[in-house]
């Protein structure tokens, strides 16, 4: 009950909390951030763009995409978590 009477003094919820903290993460190493929800599917299509432009970028900057002896273009493996 104690709890519950002081809880209202908190200005942030919990959730605000680790999202202030995780986007301050993500501005000190330059790394997009974005808040996004698959059940509501906030966000999730300008993710999967900005991803698709990030590893397009990339590549761009390692002179496109390798190739093997015979001339052909090596696939790259990426790894997403």
């Amino acid at each position: 009950m104690k709890y519950l009477q002081q809880k209202d003094r908190f200005e942030f919820t919990f959730c605000e909390l680790v999202l202030t903290y995780i986007q301050g993460l993500a501005d000190k190493y330059k790394i997009p951030f974005f808040e996004t929800s698959a059940k509501t599917r906030v966000n999730v299509d300008e993710v999967f763009h900005e991803l698709v432009r990030i590893v397009k970028k990339a590549k761009e900057a390692e002179g496109g995409a390798e190739q093997d002896a015979g001339g052909e273009k090596k696939g790259c493996s990426c790894i997403l978590m």
